[in-house]
């Protein structure tokens, strides 16, 4: 938990107009607005896509997809030629693709009709062997392939050898797209003929000649382009429903956040951030902040105990050195080693708790590091409970050592000392009427546990976890019997960590308890493992 705050001069600090509220600085969209925005623009791309491929490039898009085919059809048939599955296979390749296949040997001049699948019917028919050895010269001249294309209206067919035009002569070149005239013509199509050289026997050549129609598509484009419209429309409204509905889903959770975090920095913290009922992220943040705004109202009870024993602590000993002083100033005869004993112990009484402070905060606000030696903590040990003998002689306590073997610990000697007896003091403090305190040491191959136990009436359970935190005391009622400035455990818990060691207590009402640190072992002169 975080050390509860101390007062501090903000005199430098100049404060924010009262017309300015929290959060009034920072300008922006709003959750709700991006994703509306956000979903819009992916209908609207997304659309536009659509238009693109449907619309505007539907035409080249359908004969790149008839021009394609020819070509793998023509493949097909050929591979199958010699073979007695030839017919077969090229009635098959006709009927899927709506092609005439015709096979024409130039020596001779035969011309064999393999299949005839054309949507104009006898399309397929009016190439005559002129016409096909026409095309096979062409092929010949262009590689081996060529591709040819024949505009014809479908009102009125007629055969164009009447015309004394062979339908090989193009009226344009092949992929060269309709002009704007041929796309808003219906009873206009285009014949294409693709022609292909190949050896069907040993020194025998033949010319494989397929024909297909590319039908106009101007009113299957209107279609869709009248569909696109009301689909376009429908989309955007759902897409609008759909932002709303994920906005406010997502909005919602943030601004009740919002809400409750400024009731929180005005320092109300009974407000419960909504756990359930939103997605996980937002319910992870809610459980974070409920954390912390539990934390935050025990930060700020311990700054009101903080004050009021830290006052208490403070005005007792100034009282008392006040007080004494003032009487042996006015009556001579009070100058007794009695009285000047309680201002001395009064004035050790504050440098203590000076000093707790202060050694607490360097620790902590990283001023203070540990200088590593390697020393031997068992003798540490011993010449600690020496210091408290006369302690043990003069009030009654009972110190009982128990160190198992020798081990040596490589660490800052003073540091460890000190937190050594804080733990002491810390068990004379609330040890019971026996007055008995037992130091343990405890060695294994790697570590060093170092125990301090007293008599006590024990500390309950739900304390535990809070008796290592800053100022905190386990009584209620502040005693000026159980001396303390509640820092000791925290000084112990920061010095062991610095060590990079482990700290923790054992303890039950009624029973005593026992605080602990473990530190690394060392054997001659490097740690154990």
């Amino acid at each position: 938990m975080k050390a509860p705050k101390t007062a501090t001069d903000n005199s430098h600090i100049r404060p924010a107009p009262a017309s300015a509220p929290v959060g009034s600085r920072r300008r922006g969209l709003s959750v709700r607005v991006k994703i509306l925005a956000a979903l819009l623009l992916f209908t609207i791309l997304a659309m536009g896509l659509l238009w693109l491929m449907q619309v505007v490039f539907l035409d080249q898009i359908y004969r790149g997809i008839k021009l394609s085919r020819l070509g793998d059809s023509a493949d097909s048939i050929i591979a199958a030629a010699g073979d007695e599955e030839l017919y077969t296979q090229a009635d098959s390749i006709a009927a899927g693709n709506d092609l005439s296949v015709l096979l024409f040997y130039p020596e001779t001049g035969n011309l064999t009709r393999l299949a005839s699948y054309s949507p104009l019917g006898n399309i397929g028919r009016q190439l005559t062997a002129e016409d096909c050895m026409e095309l096979a010269a062409l092929a010949e001249a262009e590689g081996g392939t060529s591709l040819q294309t024949v505009e014809i209206g479908t009102n009125h067919p007629h055969d164009p050898r009447e015309e004394g035009a062979p339908p090989s002569v193009p009226s344009r070149a092949p992929n060269d797209p309709p002009s704007d005239g041929d796309r808003n013509s219906d009873d206009t199509v285009e014949m294409v003929i693709y022609t292909a050289l190949f050896e069907i026997e040993e020194d025998v050549t033949a010319a494989l000649v397929i024909q297909t129609v590319i039908t106009p598509i101007s009113a299957a484009r209107d279609t869709i382009f009248f569909v696109l419209i009301a689909v376009s429309v429908l989309l955007i409204l759902l897409a609008i429903l759909l932002a709303i509905f994920i906005a406010r889903t997502v909005a919602r959770p943030i601004e009740q956040i919002n809400k409750g975090a400024h009731r929180l920095a005005a320092g109300d913290y009974s407000y419960h951030f909504p756990e359930k009922g939103s997605y996980r992220e937002a319910g992870e943040l809610a459980a974070t902040l409920n954390h912390a705004s539990a934390e935050l109202a025990k930060v700020d009870d311990l700054r009101r105990e903080l004050i009021a024993n830290v006052s208490h602590d403070l005005r007792t000993p100034l009282t008392l050195i006040s007080g004494y002083s003032e009487v042996m100033r006015d009556l001579p005869g009070e100058i007794t080693p009695e009285n000047l004993q309680t201002i001395i112990d009064e004035s050790a009484r504050l440098t203590s708790l000076v000093n707790d402070m202060l050694e607490i905060s360097k620790i902590q606000s990283g001023n203070l590091t540990p200088i590593p030696f390697p020393f031997s903590i068992s003798e540490m040990l011993r010449e600690s409970v020496a210091t408290y003998e006369t302690l043990a002689t003069c009030r009654g306590y009972h110190f009982t050592l128990q160190i198992d073997r020798e081990a040596t610990v490589d660490g800052d000697r003073a540091m460890l000392v000190r937190a050594l007896n804080n733990l002491i003091n810390n068990a004379l403090t609330y040890t019971g009427d026996d007055r008995r305190i037992t130091i343990r040491q405890i060695t294994t191959a790697a570590r060093v546990r170092i125990e301090v136990t007293d008599t006590g009436a024990g500390i309950p359970q739900d304390k535990l976890h809070d008796i290592w935190d800053r100022y905190y005391k386990v009584d209620a009622e502040h005693k000026r019997s159980a001396v303390g400035t509640g820092l000791g455990l925290s000084i112990v818990k920061s010095i062991v960590s610095l060590h990079g060691g482990s700290w923790g207590v054992r303890s039950s009402n009624g029973y005593g308890s026992t605080f602990w640190f473990e530190l690394t072992r060392e054997a001659d002169g490097k740690p154990q493992t």
